[in-house]
């Protein structure tokens, strides 16, 4: 029942923080509790009354500045330091099971995060996460809910904007098999080599050379074409390329461009015109 009570009071405070945050909060007085504390830990988050600019404590004391001025309701914070320490994380971890905290927000770390993470799993003690941790992390560990991007993510995008830095960018290829595109999307390879261009993944498609349809494809040319767009779509935001390199018939590429446009790619399409390196 205790950790009932807690992971409910829990949910409480994320949704009270939320409407904080988006100016929304609005809790009657016959619902408001008397005190709901709630603990920050993270290494040098600096004192209750003058927190570090650049600590996470900062943004808490922040909102529930704001919400008490709002509503009146008494929000408590404990606060720790774990140093970055995992074992001083355990130690923390286990002071504030002991506490009548109901919610913890940190730790700082991937490291202090599983440390302290074993503790809280114990008493069922839920934990909002402050820093990227592993997206196994979260698996291992229930009680701990993350709001941010997990560490994988985060290296996706340093990789993606060093890349840009250094006036690499990437693309993606698609090409029919017959002779004719195939020498297109070779020469494109090599003009791309030569300007520090990238390729993100490369598909060959088989397009029927007897019109069928309207678009001037068979039933099975379309499903093709249609399994090829989605996979495109289903490419991280991160990891998608900065331009599409096409070589097939007019009719396919037009197909292709429509697919791809209705499954919300926004990534530059380019066909044979990019051979001029004046165009790329």
């Amino acid at each position: 029942m205790f950790n009932r009570s807690r992971t409910l009071s829990a949910l409480a405070l994320f949704f009270i923080l939320t409407g904080v945050l988006s100016n929304c909060a609005v809790i009657p007085r016959s619902n408001r509790a008397d005190v709901v504390t709630i603990a920050v830990v993270e290494k040098n988050p600096g004192s209750l009354e003058s927190p570090n600019p650049q600590s996470a404590y900062a943004g808490v004391k922040l909102a529930l500045d704001q919400f008490e001025a709002q509503t009146g309701v008494d929000l408590r914070v404990d606060l720790y330091n774990d140093e970055g320490n995992p074992a001083k994380a355990a130690q923390v971890a286990s002071e504030i099971v002991s506490s009548n905290a109901v919610a913890v927000i940190g730790h700082s770390s991937i490291e202090t995060a599983d440390s302290a993470g074993q503790v809280y799993d114990q008493y069922g003690v839920p934990v909002i996460t402050i820093a990227p941790l592993t997206e196994h992390l979260t698996l291992e560990h229930p009680s701990h809910f993350a709001i941010t991007y997990t560490a994988e993510a985060e290296a996706a995008y340093l990789a993606s904007y060093l890349m840009k830095l250094e006036d690499k960018f990437t693309v993606g290829i698609i090409h029919e098999e017959d002779e004719a595109n195939q020498r297109l999307q070779r020469e494109f390879r090599n003009l791309l080599a030569k300007h520090r261009g990238e390729v993100a993944f490369r598909e060959t498609i088989s397009i029927s050379e007897a019109p069928e349809s309207a678009s001037g494809l068979r039933e099975a040319d379309l499903i093709q074409l249609e399994e090829v767009a989605s996979r495109v779509a289903a490419i991280p935001q991160v990891a998608k390329p900065d331009i599409l390199f096409i070589a097939a018939s007019e009719e396919a590429t037009a197909v292709l461009r429509d697919k791809l446009r209705e499954k919300g790619v926004s990534i530059s399409i380019r066909g044979a015109e990019i051979l001029d390196e004046a165009v790329l």
